[in-house]
């Protein structure tokens, strides 16, 4: 199957699953978003590698249900061999490579399906989130933009809230498809987030995301991440800005972004 052919399914299988899941009586919304993300490190190897994207997402919601669909537009400027991964990472090639070059195009695509269980997201009391993650490998191996090959991750995340703060901790569990240079494994990840609603316009997130390495010899992933939320106009546009501070050779050392959501 042609990339082109993957790209075009990941969004066709949004659309399908919208119809699916929904359930009568039940209200629902739609999420377009755009903007800029980058990432900088150099991921255990040692030449700086730096990654810049415009990230696509579609998301369908309900009380109970989240599906979303995401693509993206990469640039990536660095040492051949290094490629990314899930998760904000990358991995280097275990011999230093001399050769820098820029590549760009479209990235993998990503199908998240998120079910609430208990409350829904926007009351006081424990809420449990399952969720599943599908990485299409729509981006090129060669240009170090994908691993060529589909992932497959689920977890769950509990939330609590207090008021105006909700706290949540999460556990997810990847299962990577098998790249024989890199010899990615099986991994987990766990995050904990705190988010201050601070009025009906503004919310600030703190989060923290550790786990195993992607690959045998690589180093863990840990890194934090301070976001901010504005309501510009209620109801159907929202600004989200976020930065990232990366902890040792399988995070970025840093990374950031915006962007533009528009509700329908």
């Amino acid at each position: 199957m042609t990339k082109r052919n993957l790209l075009l399914g990941c969004w066709g299988a949004l659309l399908s699953a919208t119809s699916a899941v929904a359930e009568d009586g039940d209200v629902a919304s739609w999420k377009v978003g755009s903007g800029y993300a980058f990432s900088e490190g150099r991921f255990g190897g040692t030449d700086k590698t730096t990654f810049s994207s415009i990230p696509l997402t579609v998301e369908w919601s309900t009380s109970r249900w989240s599906l979303l669909a995401s693509s993206s537009y990469l640039r990536r400027r660095g040492p051949t061999g290094v490629v990314i991964v899930p998760d904000g990472g990358a991995l280097a090639p275990a011999e230093p490579v001399a050769v820098i070059d820029s590549r760009r195009g479209f990235g993998d695509s990503y199908l998240f399906a998120t079910r609430y269980y208990l409350l829904d997201q926007h009351r006081a009391g424990i809420n449990l989130h399952l969720h599943g993650i599908y990485k299409l490998a729509t981006g090129s191996r060669d240009k170090g933009l994908s691993t060529g090959k589909n992932d497959l991750f689920a977890g769950f995340e509990l939330t609590r809230f207090f008021g105006a703060v909700e706290v949540g901790a999460g556990f997810t569990y990847g299962r990577p498809g098998k790249v024989d240079e890199f010899g990615l494994q099986n991994h987990w990840s766990t995050r904990w987030r705190t988010r201050w609603s601070v009025d009906d316009r503004f919310a600030i997130d703190l989060g923290y995301h550790a786990g195993q390495r992607y690959a045998a010899g690589s180093e863990p992933p840990r890194d934090a991440t301070l976001g901010l939320e504005w309501q510009v106009a209620p109801k159907w546009l929202k600004v989200y800005a976020y930065a990232i501070k990366g902890y040792g050779g399988g995070s970025a050392d840093s990374a950031g972004g915006v962007s533009l959501i528009r509700s329908f």
